[in-house]
């Protein structure tokens, strides 16, 4: 009895064919994602702001998850040193359930949806749960070239 083999390398092909094919369909974009407790950012040509932005642009992060903004009104000086970093895209907590500091994430790549946000009620599905201190970020960017997108959580 003989075998033949041409039908084994004609799989052996198609399945290398596919194989390459579908590669593509799930190819990566290298990111770099990082955290930082910046506590305050400053108001834009302050000693502390000006330090902030070079700490960001020393860090070259992609997405970067930003933790205790001091207040509401730092927001407005975190867009603008967002802005002066090279992120087009931020998200910051709109409240906080103790004090006034607040979770952020900067992109330089597009929110796939608006930013979430998340407390200790809507985690936990108790509504009188009130035991996190700041409300957590969840954000879904649309990193180009990748099939899926990428999901980060911003939280202290």
């Amino acid at each position: 009895m003989q075998v033949s083999i041409v039908p084994v390398r004609a799989r052996l092909l198609a399945l290398l064919i596919a194989f390459f094919a579908s590669a593509e369909l799930f190819a990566q974009t290298p990111i770099r994602v990082a955290t930082w407790n910046i506590q305050a950012v400053g108001a834009p040509g302050s000693a502390e702001y000006e330090a902030a932005v070079a700490v960001l642009v020393h860090l070259d992060a992609d997405i970067l998850g930003v933790n205790e903004v001091s207040s509401a009104g730092d927001v407005a000086n975190l867009e603008a040193l967002a802005a002066d970093a090279g992120y087009d895209y931020v998200a910051a907590a709109t409240s906080t359930p103790f004090g006034a500091q607040r979770n952020a994430v900067l992109s330089r790549f597009a929110f796939a949806e608006p930013v979430t946000e998340h407390d200790s009620s809507t985690l936990s599905g108790d509504p009188s749960a009130n035991d996190i201190t700041r409300r957590i970020l969840e954000a879904r960017v649309e990193v180009p070239g990748n099939a899926l997108d990428l999901t980060v959580v911003s939280q202290h």
